[in-house]
């Protein structure tokens, strides 16, 4: 088979699975930011390509967007050379986080994509608020002074945070 890894700083998440697929006998490409790939150790039987980082976008609402727009709009002109060149994966691993899997499906459309999800989330702060009492009710580990502490919250728990989480408006608190 043949894989495609997306990542802003390959190997990244993927450092173990793209050399053991490379080690297996499967032809495997990576795509990374040129000088982040530079810094890193490359990976036995891993080809390698680099996209140079855009432009810094204009701060403001917008700017997030506009910098994962970019990204993937540099990641997907280097997808199409190597479309050009004979390469289709079969299966596409991406990090989600910098916009780099925007427009791979526009130039392999056929290949699975698979996005590496990473979000960290806490109970405040983030773009989700969750209200005290619903993290009271959720969260049933405690940390000091018998207040549930958002760190410990773990597997079942999680999920329950979740659906706690989901009864509650944006910005809701009790």
């Amino acid at each position: 088979m043949r894989f495609l890894f997306v990542h802003q700083n390959f190997p990244g998440q993927y450092r173990h699975l793209a050399a053991q697929l490379a080690r297996a006998g499967h032809e495997v490409v990576a795509i990374g930011e040129t000088a982040n790939l530079h810094r890193t150790p490359r990976l036995a039987g891993v080809k390698l390509y680099g996209y140079e980082a855009p432009a810094a976008a204009p701060n403001g609402f917008s700017a997030p967007v506009e910098r994962a727009v970019n990204r993937g709009r540099r990641v997907a002109a280097g997808a199409a050379r190597l479309k050009q060149a004979g390469f289709k994966p079969d299966v596409i691993g991406a990090h989600i986080g910098w916009g780099e899997a925007l427009f791979l499906k526009d130039v392999f459309p056929e290949a699975k994509l698979l996005l590496y999800c990473e979000f960290f989330y806490r109970p405040r702060g983030a773009d989700l608020d969750v209200a005290r009492a619903a993290l009271a009710r959720a969260a049933p580990r405690q940390g000091r002074a018998g207040r549930p502490d958002p760190r410990r919250v773990r597997g079942r728990d999680g999920a329950r945070l979740v659906r706690a989480a989901a009864t509650l408006g944006p910005g809701t608190r009790r």
